[in-house]
């Protein structure tokens, strides 16, 4: 099974690394050398080589045939979920903080349902967190402190309750917001500020000036 696989790969850590089929060469080549990493299928074809600390797992639908061989953990191709998907179910539960690579930028329908994962990933326990790049964190219910300057919005998959105070420009108090709603597109923060959420939700920062 792949969760007996994975627990003593991360050796009880609280964090892991997952690199996804999006993956240009520039960000394989940073993370060659990276201890941890979790190559989900296709992401082994941004390496030349797999690398030396990494564990490759997935069906292979999208890996060429001659590296095939190299897969830690070879699942069905005719599985019901994603690759992603059957990974995330299969992290320990000491796991509470992810950071993304290669899951962004390619076919629409499967960005929205990796967010949909990682949406369910973030509301199966308290404390949990990720980031994808410099512009998306993810967060599960809770309350969350932020720092920075800059448009960001909010986005949720579920219902939701947000309250949000600090140094923003439109704050909210105990404000029921449904799923994809666009009450949280482009707010402003000019530093701290504070997010009380009642279910996991999403953060877009470093958005460009709208004109």
């Amino acid at each position: 099974m792949l969760k007996n696989l994975l627990a003593p790969f991360l050796k009880s850590s609280s964090k892991a690394t997952l690199v996804g089929p999006r993956l240009g060469a520039t960000e394989a080549q940073a993370l060659t050398y990276v201890e941890g990493l979790i190559l989900i299928d296709g992401a082994r074809s941004a390496f030349e080589k797999k690398p030396p600390s990494s564990l490759l797992v997935g069906d292979g639908d999208s890996c060429r045939p001659e590296v095939l061989s190299e897969f830690d953990f070879l699942c069905d191709p005719n599985k019901s979920e994603s690759d992603l998907a059957l990974l995330l179910e299969s992290l320990p539960q000491t796991v509470k903080e992810l950071t993304l690579f290669g899951f962004r930028g390619g076919r629409l329908d499967h960005e929205l349902f990796n967010l949909g994962e990682l949406s369910y990933w973030l509301a199966k326990a308290p404390d949990r967190k990720l980031s994808h790049g410099e512009d998306l964190e993810g967060r599960s219910s809770g309350e969350w402190d932020f720092e920075f300057e800059g448009l960001f919005s909010l986005l949720t998959l579920q219902e939701c309750q947000f309250t949000m105070t600090g140094d923003i420009e439109y704050p909210l108090k105990a404000q029921t917001v449904a799923a994809l709603k666009s009450l949280t597109l482009s707010n402003r923060s000019a530093g701290a500020f504070t997010i009380h959420s009642s279910k996991p939700f999403f953060l877009y920062r470093n958005l460009p000036e709208l004109h």
